[in-house]
């Protein structure tokens, strides 16, 4: 199985804690196995966390901007379909 995405600091790891289960048991709906379930979720968060951080790479924060997040459930789910 492919490994897990790394978070690189606090904030990818709560998304990743928070959303696991969630993308996982969507995954599983969608696969045809376990092991597929596990593919799927692991390349839906592999994809979030690198377009997020190349997006971060590429943006310049002005004043009253947040910094780049990771998607939400919603999107990782969107990721899996």
């Amino acid at each position: 199985m492919p490994d897990l995405p790394t978070p690189q600091d606090d904030a990818e790891a709560a998304l990743f804690s928070e959303s696991w289960d969630a993308v996982l048991a969507y995954a599983a709906l969608c696969a045809s196995g376990a092991a597929t379930a596990h593919r799927l979720a692991t390349e839906a968060f592999t994809l979030g966390m690198r377009e997020v951080r190349a997006a971060g790479r590429t943006h310049v924060r002005g004043a009253g901007r947040s910094p780049a997040r990771l998607p939400t459930i919603p999107a990782l789910l969107t990721a899996v379909r």
